[in-house]
């Protein structure tokens, strides 16, 4: 078995954690990713405090920050 068969696997949900402090475009990514149909877990938060110690808890494979 490889890992692409693992990662298309039904049961696999990637989790994306997505942090904004405006609400509207926390929800517009949100949208987005819910669009897409990826089987994705979608994580949503304001805080970035209470997102660090999510990350802390939970297994991060990539993470991508912008501070705009």
């Amino acid at each position: 078995m490889i890992i692409s068969d693992i990662r298309s696997a039904v049961k696999f949900k990637q989790t994306v954690l997505i942090v904004d402090d405006q609400t509207v475009a926390l929800n517009i990514h949100k949208a987005i990713l819910k669009s897409l149909e990826l089987n994705l877990n979608i994580v949503t938060m304001t805080s970035p405090v209470d997102a660090l110690n999510w990350a802390k808890k939970n297994k991060l494979t990539l993470s991508s920050p912008t501070l705009a």
